[in-house]
């Protein structure tokens, strides 16, 4: 194909740019894989699928992905000691986007923060954010270092308000945290009485890596599937990264996605949905699943094998995981 195409459309010279380029990225994939891991998914920060693929391609090479944290994070992924590990960027958190840049300038100019009501009075006094951020940033992990559950956290986030209000007298309802201190006064927030973070247990595994994905498209600390690693090594199961970069590399043109093309393969995942749909194929019926698999990606695979099918409804009503 490459040749075919290269006879009408593909000069020398842009050839051996291509050619220089790809020398130059494997050296650096080779040599120097963090840095060139984290360079792409700054490239991809806005394009959640893309980003998967290579989140998922980095855990896989060795390179650890550390969680958001409003003290270490800067807006983009960045290199953290040791050098090896990526630092998860506060952009790629849902509802925080354009408020880490209001979060890495209070840390700038008054320092880091020292606790949950530190980081939550500073910012309101000093910057702007809402509850919908702060909410975001505790289910990612990125308030972790203070003490605390992520579901203690929660908790103390509504507590707050309601101390708030009491405090100033104000019985109605605000739909930010920064509406309410505008209407309270930003000065007053600092003269709130400490609150104390309530000794609650932890979420469920299950439930603290749903979060995670749900605010971050992507399983941060932990993945529901870890439990079943050494089974699906021993089923030689297909990594469902692989399948989002070929999906990528088909719309762009290229021929990754045949690798896989009318083979039988392996995968594993959380089954999200199960619904029967009319296939093209003489008008049969299959089962759609919607299955989320390592890299928190979702992909929808087709079913017409009853054992299968029954096999799935068994599983989607107790783990929600399978591999097939």
């Amino acid at each position: 194909k490459m040749a075919s195409f290269a006879q009408y459309a593909f000069n020398k010279s842009h050839g051996a740019a291509y050619a220089v380029i790809t020398a130059q990225t494997a050296w650096l994939a080779t040599y120097y894989p963090a840095i060139f891991m984290k360079a792409n998914m700054n490239t991809y920060i806005g394009s959640p699928k893309k980003l998967k693929a290579y989140l998922g391609a980095a855990i896989q090479s060795g390179i650890k992905i550390l969680p958001p944290s409003v003290n270490e994070s800067v807006e983009m992924f960045s290199l953290n000691a040791p050098a090896d590990a990526i630092r998860f960027g506060l952009m790629g958190v849902k509802n925080v986007g354009k408020v880490s840049y209001d979060i890495l300038a209070e840390r700038t100019a008054r320092g880091k923060f020292i606790s949950m009501q530190n980081f939550i009075e500073r910012m309101l006094k000093y910057q702007k954010i809402n509850s919908r951020a702060i909410e975001a940033l505790i289910y990612v992990g990125a308030l972790d270092e203070f003490a605390g559950t992520r579901a203690a956290k929660i908790a103390y986030l509504s507590e707050y308000l309601d101390i708030v209000k009491d405090d100033k007298g104000i019985d109605y309802g605000f739909d930010t945290i920064f509406d309410l201190a505008t209407e309270i006064g930003l000065d007053s927030m600092v003269e709130l009485k400490d609150v104390q973070i309530p000794h609650l247990d932890e979420m469920s595994k299950d439930e603290l890596y749903a979060k995670e994905n749900e605010f971050s498209g992507f399983y941060i600390t932990g993945h529901p599937l870890e439990d079943y690693q050494v089974v699906m090594k021993m089923e030689n199961v297909i990594p469902s990264t692989m399948f989002s970069q070929a999906e990528d590399d088909e719309e762009n043109g290229d021929d990754f996605a045949s690798t896989y093309e009318g083979l039988k393969v392996k995968v594993a995942g959380i089954i999200d949905a199960l619904e029967e749909k009319m296939t093209s194929i003489r008008s049969q019926t299959a089962d759609s699943v919607s299955v989320k698999g390592g890299g928190g990606g979702r992909d929808d695979a087709y079913l017409n094998n009853i054992v299968a099918r029954d096999r799935l409804s068994a599983n989607l009503e107790d783990s929600r995981r399978f591999v097939a």
